[in-house]
């Protein structure tokens, strides 16, 4: 076999799908050592003493491809070679065989054509038995993460006839070598942390910790074990909990994917916490940061839970003098407000100090909390108030409201205050507007002069591909400068404003190195200001109609970039996509040119890996994969294809549009116009009701979707 001659390394370490593809080839290198080191006869050969030598322990062929594993001199190290028709890669691979764990991995050398490599990868793990010692990566299945790998079809599904043992509801207890893992990481992760500044992961163990769903609790009793040891190491702690966040939100997003076993993760994780409180296992402040965790991984608690978790808090602290008057709560309240007021620089750093504190709150305290902020001596703390008016709770956002209307003057609005609360009015329900109006009224007839806005910087707007959960992320800043603000936004479709942060003067080294690490994660491209705006009213629009309403830094943000006329501005897809429509030329309307069309975005789609996030997931896509008797792949797919995707259809072309309007903001080039022109002609075939087993995209991704159930761990 005449393999490619060696590309360079530049051209290898910059390819934008460098990393699935050595996710994918490490994935393949562990399924391999695991198989070979839990056979008990290969296993016990290999441990025979003998001189350390090179020597090769297995090979295998399929499709004209090779894959070997190569035994090193060096203890527990390893080689694993995939060659096929137009690549060659070479992987080194540190096992422990006692434990049949992975330590480290790396792609030592490639050559060749990386979409060739991808899909052979992904045939070798397609064929795969499905057993449950299996550690296939999930890649895409979480919002973050690196794209899905590229789909070929399987050579052959199992027979109908034949019945696999049954899935298992959710992932398995966690093991001791899950906690070995977990300790090893958390101490990676600190002295990132001491090193950096920040603690992060390299992407083999972020992948780990994602298919590892179980991992939550080996996590747990870590950070639990770093905050009561004996000698506390501030810098492990902290690791132990941002990891734990982590693995909370990668929990969330199954949860939001229809997957029970989430929800019981979830609860059985506060009921935990209940009895670490109970148990006064932990300093109070270092069990409050474990609560904490829900609000930073954004995990809803049902309302039955946070009953609970209050009750044992309150509990475990006995001076929070349980039915208390108001008097005494205001009371109780002003010296928490003193400390705050004195700690907090913005008004922005009040809402996120409440944010922290008020997770264990009713909501109707939150609500009387609102009132004596407002009507508080802090300017501070009054600034904060109009911020509430974005809370999650109606009856925090009426008290915001109610109080700013009861102080309205100039003594006590702001100027700037009177320009929040006018910028936000479009960001909250139809049926709140009322008070803000009436409340603005009685300001301006007080005499509240509204403060100017300042002028709208030049941005450097940097904007994700939207990926096949609907998500997409914007990083922006100034273009020049030894520092600069630096502000991302996540969009969701179907929720609107997921998440957003900002920077206002972080060091331009510091903005560069972020940039390039999230390129290196997803497809990335230089954007305008129109495309900004366009998009983010969008999901703003559309986060309102499903009840989410921007979060506060949202404010901040606009305040930055000067963005005076935000609103509540959607997108109307089907009318978007027919002006888009009517843009195409008569001869690429021609219905020649639309089948070729076609035809043309199910090769991309199916092909593209940038694309190779684009399918379905959830607990009812799983139903379908996992059904039994077990369906033929061709049966799986139709079955998505006639029952399951047609109520999909008004998301797929309002996800269609996003992608065209992110193209048409891009780089223009022959590549980008011609997808143009396809996803326009894919999104009305879709509004237009066309047979979806007549699309070859939809078809690509039902049968992406099937391969994602079945070969993902969760």
């Amino acid at each position: 076999m005449e393999h490619p001659p060696a590309a360079s390394a530049a051209a290898w370490q910059t390819a934008p799908e460098r990393d699935f593809l050595a996710f994918r080839l490490i994935t393949l290198a562990e399924l391999q050592l695991d198989t070979y080191f839990t056979d008990p006869v290969e296993s016990k050969a290999y441990r025979r003493p003998r001189r350390r030598a090179t020597r090769l322990l297995a090979s295998w062929e399929k499709d004209g491809g090779t894959l070997t594993l190569t035994a090193l001199p060096a203890a527990e190290r390893f080689q694993v070679r995939l060659r096929g028709a137009g690549f060659d890669a070479v992987l080194g691979l540190h096992y422990l065989t006692e434990q049949t764990l992975l330590q480290a991995a790396t792609v030592e050398q490639f050559s060749g054509d990386i979409p060739a490599a991808l899909v052979a990868a992904s045939a070798w793990l397609d064929d795969e038995p499905n057993e449950s010692g299996e550690t296939l990566l999930q890649s895409a299945l979480a919002e973050i993460g690196v794209p899905f790998p590229m789909v070929r079809a399987a050579a052959g599904d199992a027979p109908a006839d034949e019945v696999p043992p049954p899935a298992p509801e959710g992932p398995p207890p966690a093991t001791s070598a899950d906690a070995r893992r977990v300790k090893a990481l958390a101490r990676a992760a600190a002295a990132e942390l001491r090193r950096h500044g920040s603690p992060s992961l390299d992407a083999m163990n972020t992948a780990w910790l994602e298919s590892q769903p179980q991992a939550l609790w080996p996590l747990l009793d870590a950070a639990v074990a770093a905050s009561t040891a004996r000698r506390r190491d501030e810098a492990l702690i902290t690791a132990c909990r941002w990891l734990l966040a982590n693995q909370l939100e990668l929990i969330r997003y199954r949860l939001e994917r229809g997957h029970d076993w989430a929800r019981a993760m979830l609860d059985a994780y506060q009921e935990k916490l209940i009895a670490l409180v109970q148990a006064k296992t932990l300093p109070e402040p270092d069990w409050f940061e474990l609560v904490n965790l829900l609000n930073i991984a954004k995990v809803p608690i049902r309302p039955e839970m946070a009953e609970a978790l209050a009750t044992a808090a309150a509990q475990a602290t006995p001076d929070a003098a349980p039915g208390a008057t108001a008097q005494e709560l205001s009371h109780h309240l002003q010296e928490h407000f003193n400390e705050l007021a004195k700690s907090a620089e913005s008004p922005f750093m009040v809402v996120e100090g409440l944010a922290q504190t008020g997770t264990l709150m009713p909501a109707e305290m939150r609500a009387f909390m609102t009132h004596e902020l407002g009507v508080s001596p802090h300017s501070v703390l009054r600034e904060a108030v109009p911020l509430l008016l974005l809370d999650p709770e109606p009856a925090v956002r009426q008290a915001a409201a109610a109080v700013l209307e009861q102080v309205a003057s100039p003594e006590t609005i702001s100027p700037v205050m009177l320009r929040r609360t006018l910028l936000l009015r479009s960001w909250v329900p139809e049926a709140e507007r009322e008070a803000i109006d009436r409340l603005v009224r009685k300001a301006r007839m007080k005499g509240v002069v509204c403060a100017q806005w300042a002028a709208a910087p030049k941005l450097a707007i940097n904007c994700s591909i939207i990926d096949g959960s609907g998500a997409q992320s914007l990083l922006l800043t100034t273009p020049v400068g030894p520092t600069g603000p630096f502000i991302g936004l996540l969009l969701k479709q179907g929720f609107g404003i997921r998440d957003c942060w900002c920077n206002a003067s972080l060091p331009r080294t510091d903005i560069n190195r972020s940039f390039k690490e999230t390129r290196r994660m997803m497809t990335w491209h230089a954007t305008g200001r129109d495309h900004l705006d366009m998009v983010v009213q969008h999901h703003i629009a559309r986060g309102l109609a499903a009840g989410h309403l921007p979060q506060a830094p949202i404010v901040e943000i606009a305040e930055m970039i000067g963005a005076v006329d935000w609103k509540d501005r959607g997108l109307d897809v089907a009318a978007e996509i027919e002006r888009l429509v009517n843009e195409l030329t008569p001869k690429q309307r021609t219905p020649a040119a639309l089948l070729e069309s076609l035809q043309r975005s199910g090769v991309w789609i199916a092909q593209d890996p940038m694309m190779q996030s684009w399918f379905e997931d959830g607990a009812a896509i799983r139903a379908v994969a996992e059904e039994r008797p077990r369906l033929t792949r061709d049966a799986a797919v139709q079955r998505l294809l006639e029952d399951m995707l047609p109520a999909r259809r008004e998301i797929w072309a309002e996800r269609l549009l996003l992608i065209v309007l992110w193209l048409r903001a891009g780089p223009r080039n022959a590549t980008s116009v011609l997808r143009r022109q396809d996803g326009v002609v894919l999104a009305q075939a879709l509004l237009a009701g066309h047979p979806l087993q007549d699309i070859p995209a939809m078809v690509a991704i039902a049968e992406r979707s099937i391969f994602a159930a079945r070969t993902g761990n969760w």
